[in-house]
C-alpha cells in the first residue's frame, strides 16, 4: 500500500512537470553553429531525458547560410534567417509562436549555455514554489565566476561574488538573456525585446522594459556554465567590426533609456583599451572615438 502511494505521488509530480513543459516553448538562437553542436540544445536534451519530459522548441538560426533542422527531434520549429537580425528579433518571433501555440511560458536560450542534468526539475520546483512570480533565472558562470545575475550601476554591469536563491529586486540585480524563463503574459506586457539592440545591450534594454511590469525576479538554485563561442578565434578585423556594433549599441542604449548617464559610454572605452592592448593596435581606441563622438 505504501509503495503504491509513493508511485502515485511520483506519477503526480511527473504529470505536473510534463504539464508545465507542454505549456512552455524553448526559444533557442543559433549563429554559425549546427543545432546538434549547440551546447545548450544537447545539455537541455539530456536534462529532459533525465526528467522523462519533452518540450517544444523554436529554433531561430541567424547563420549567414541557410541551414536545415539536423535533429531527429520532431518537436522543433526551425527558422533560418540569413539576414541575421539578432537575438531580440528571434526572441520576439519566439513569443509570437508561443502565442499562436497557446503556450504560457517562454524559455529563452542562446547556443552556448551548458545546463546541468537536473535543470528541468530545478526550474519546475521554483515555479511551483513561487507561483506569483513571472521571471526565473539560473546562475550563469564562466571561468572567472558569476556573470549573471550582476549589479548594474554607474552605467555598467559589475560581477558579484555570491547571491542567495529566491526573490531578487530589479533595483539591485539584473541578468543576461540565456536561461530566462518568463511568462508569455509578462513578455507581452513588457512589449518584448527592443529590436534596436540585435545583440549587445539587448538584455539591458529588456530589463528596462520588464521592470516597468514587475519589481522582482526569482533566482533558482541552478548553476549553468555560459560560454562565448561567437567571440572565440576572431581575427582583428572581425573583432573590430564586432566592437563597432558594441559601441553603437551603447550609444543607442544611453539615448533611449538613460539619456543623462554619460558613464554608459565609458564601458566601450575600457573595452577599446583592452582590445588595443591585446591586438597591439590603436585601431579600437580610434574606432571608439570615431563612433562615439560622431553621429
Amino acid at each position: 500500500m505504501k509503495f503504491t502511494k509513493s508511485l502515485q505521488i511520483i506519477n503526480g509530480l511527473s504529470a505536473a512537470l510534463q504539464q508545465w513543459l507542454d505549456e512552455t516553448l524553448a526559444v533557442l538562437v543559433l549563429y554559425k553553429t549546427p543545432l546538434r553542436e549547440s551546447v545548450t540544445y544537447t545539455s537541455l536534451s539530456e536534462a529532459l531525458k533525465k526528467s522523462n519530459g519533452t518540450i517544444d522548441w523554436f529554433v531561430y538560426d541567424n547563420s549567414p547560410t541557410i541551414r536545415e533542422n539536423n535533429s531527429p527531434d520532431t518537436a522543433i520549429i526551425f527558422r533560418s534567417d540569413t539576414s541575421n537580425p539578432g537575438v531580440s528579433r528571434a526572441y520576439n518571433e519566439g513569443f509570437k509562436m508561443a502565442e499562436s501555440l497557446g503556450k504560457k511560458w517562454l524559455l529563452l536560450l542562446d547556443q552556448d549555455t551548458h545546463f546541468p542534468i537536473d535543470a528541468i526539475e530545478k526550474y519546475h520546483n521554483f515555479l511551483v514554489a513561487y507561483p506569483q512570480e513571472s521571471c526565473f533565472i539560473p546562475r550563469l558562470t564562466d571561468r572567472v565566476g558569476i556573470i549573471s545575475p550582476f549589479k548594474f550601476r554607474l552605467g555598467n554591469g559589475f560581477r558579484i561574488s555570491s547571491v542567495s536563491d529566491g526573490i531578487q529586486s530589479f533595483n539591485k540585480l539584473h541578468f543576461v538573456n540565456s536561461g530566462l524563463m518568463i511568462s508569455v503574459n509578462s513578455f507581452r506586457q513588457a512589449k518584448g525585446y527592443d529590436e534596436a539592440f540585435p545583440l549587445d545591450f539587448s538584455d539591458y534594454a529588456f530589463i528596462e522594459k520588464i521592470r516597468t511590469v514587475h519589481e522582482s525576479f526569482v533566482l533558482i538554485s541552478l548553476i549553468a556554465n555560459h560560454g562565448h563561442s561567437s567571440l572565440q578565434g576572431m581575427e582583428v578585423h572581425e573583432e573590430l567590426e564586432r566592437f563597432t556594433h558594441f559601441t553603437s549599441a551603447a550609444k543607442i542604449f544611453r539615448k533611449k533609456y538613460h539619456p543623462g548617464n554619460w558613464l554608459i559610454i565609458l564601458r566601450p572605452f575600457l573595452r577599446a583599451v583592452k582590445l588595443s592592448v591585446r591586438h597591439k593596435t590603436l585601431a579600437f581606441v580610434k574606432q571608439y572615438f570615431d563612433s562615439m563622438w560622431h553621429d
